[in-house]
């Protein structure tokens, strides 16, 4: 027998690391998926993984780095050997609630993406709500449909292994699979015709929300220039005049930020994400130009305090050295 375990998919930023272990019997010349997870990603790019021979399986050993340096110093180790072990029973208990969990959550995924695509058929034009939840289901099946056909081959696979060692009665959830397999596909087949029923109310909805991205745009510069020439800008308001105000314009700031969010899920949604690049940069720029203001307040208002304590001070307890110390505190 050959066992492989790992790998991974994808390139670059896309790369999805696998824990995952195949069996390949030379004799019958068959794949069998002996085990799989989910893995971190962050976790499987820093580890080795190496196999060592044992009698009904190999031992899987991942050495990762710590948090010292390049050394090995994290060792993980799982043995698959009781995987395969028809004997024992809380493998295949926890193997099947895993399983069985997964498919469920399948099932109610192609039920959302059957549900969203079927509204399209009474989608009326102002109706954003309803075009949303349509255009969500058909990005998730453009977007993740390689992932969700490669999550349902992997059940698949996952309860012929089952079968094979025979863990427990597995019909139902065979039954199941196959059902939102099917599901997924009518989902498939029903896009390009959703899509082409929605096309007219979808571009009509694009241009109102590119509309409100300019208007947004313009009134974000409009407001960002007036920021600029309000009281907590000027040394003569005083600290405590500026702190209030300053705390005011945040509120409306956050408003415009939330309104800057829901236009970019949307810019998103209709495809031209690059167009919201403008305003959000405004809006972060609104907002470090509050934080600024607020940094040189506290500053201020710091050397204010301090200067009064001085002040109380007499001429026979003036320290210069400690008063040295105490000024470094303003840089």
């Amino acid at each position: 027998k050959v066992w492989v375990y790992g790998g991974y998919t994808g390139e670059a930023k896309t790369k999805v690391f696998l824990d995952d272990l195949f069996c390949l019997d030379m004799k019958a010349k068959t794949w069998t998926q002996v085990y799989r997870c989910d893995v971190d990603t962050k976790l499987a790019a820093t580890r080795y993984y190496s196999l060592v021979p044992a009698d009904a399986a190999p031992i899987v050993v991942a050495m990762a780095k710590g948090a010292v340096g390049d050394a090995l110093e994290v060792v993980d180790i799982l043995d698959v050997g009781p995987i395969l072990d028809s004997k024992r029973t809380d493998f295949k208990e926890v193997m099947t609630t895993h399983v069985k969990d997964q498919i469920d959550e399948m099932s109610k995924l192609m039920s959302k993406l059957n549900l969203n695509l079927g509204k399209a058929a009474s989608l009326q034009l102002g109706d954003i709500k309803t075009l949303k939840l349509v255009m969500a289901a058909l990005k998730n099946i453009k977007d993740d449909g390689v992932d969700l056909t490669f999550t349902l081959d992997q059940l698949d696979q996952t309860l012929q292994y089952m079968e094979l060692h025979s863990m427990g009665k597995i019909e139902p959830m065979v039954k199941k699979l196959s059902d939102v397999r099917a599901s997924f596909e009518n989902a498939q087949k029903d896009a390009p015709m959703t899509r082409k029923a929605i096309k007219s109310t979808q571009e009509a909805e694009a241009d109102k929300v590119s509309r409100e991205i300019d208007d947004m745009g313009a009134k974000l510069e409009a407001d960002h220039k007036k920021q600029l020439r309000t009281a907590p800008y000027k040394i003569v308001t005083g600290s405590s005049k500026a702190y209030g105000e300053l705390n005011e314009m945040s509120k409306e700031l956050a408003l415009s930020e939330t309104d800057v969010t829901r236009l970019k899920e949307l810019a998103a949604l209709f495809e031209f994400p690059e167009k919201t690049s403008a305003i959000e940069t405004e809006a972060a720029s609104m907002r470090q130009d509050l934080v600024r203001a607020k940094t040189l307040w506290d500053l201020q208002f710091m050397i204010d305090s301090q200067i009064e304590v001085w002040k109380t001070l007499l001429w026979d307890d003036i320290n210069a050295a400690a008063l040295e110390e105490e000024t470094k505190a303003f840089q």
